[in-house]
């Protein structure tokens, strides 16, 4: 009887282990300070040329790139998720997707991400946000079509190169420790 007992605790414990397979990894939001100095780092990059795929001052960025490589300064060894497991890169979609918390206007610090998307309202693109007032909001971004990181104002309304701001996030980045 304790043989059969433990066989069926074995298997027990062999389900348990089995559905326990995917971990789940604890992602912490950046504070108000964190994204105030990666903005600040960002804003150093003003007018370096668009290279699609990088995040190197040295070379260039695209979109979120340049959000990538501020917040690398500020946060080392930042790791982000990318279908549900630690990475050190991402696409601008799984930025939106995976790795930011969504926020009100009235939530919106400096630094925080700004989403656009495009005529069909995918997330396409991204920056970080200067400043937001009533009815528009200054950011830097890495842009394809004007070739270069730049700091432009866009309408909260407005489309501009057929994009329309979509929304504004929080980065949550992956914290392997407790």
């Amino acid at each position: 009887m304790l043989f059969k007992n433990m066989i069926i605790l074995y298997l027990l414990m062999l389900v348990l282990m089995a559905g326990c397979s995917h971990i789940p990894y604890l992602q912490k939001e950046v504070s108000p300070e964190q994204a105030n100095k990666a903005l600040e780092h960002a804003l150093q990059q003003v007018n370096k040329p668009y290279v699609w795929g990088e995040q190197d001052p040295n070379i260039g960025f695209d979109c979120s790139g340049l959000v990538i490589w501020a917040y690398k300064q500020v946060i080392h060894n930042i790791m982000f998720l990318y279908k549900g497991k630690p990475a050190k890169d991402i696409d601008v979609f799984t930025l939106y997707t995976e790795n930011s918390r969504l926020l009100e206007k009235d939530e919106i610090v400096e630094g925080d991400i700004v989403y656009i998307a495009n005529k069909e309202n995918k997330v396409e693109h991204c920056g970080l946000v200067i400043k937001v007032d009533e009815d528009s909001v200054q950011i830097i971004h890495a842009s394809g079509s004007l070739g270069k990181v730049v700091i432009e104002k866009w309408g909260l309304k407005e489309e501009i190169r057929e994009g329309h701001i979509h929304s504004f996030g929080r980065l949550k980045y992956v914290s392997l420790s407790p």
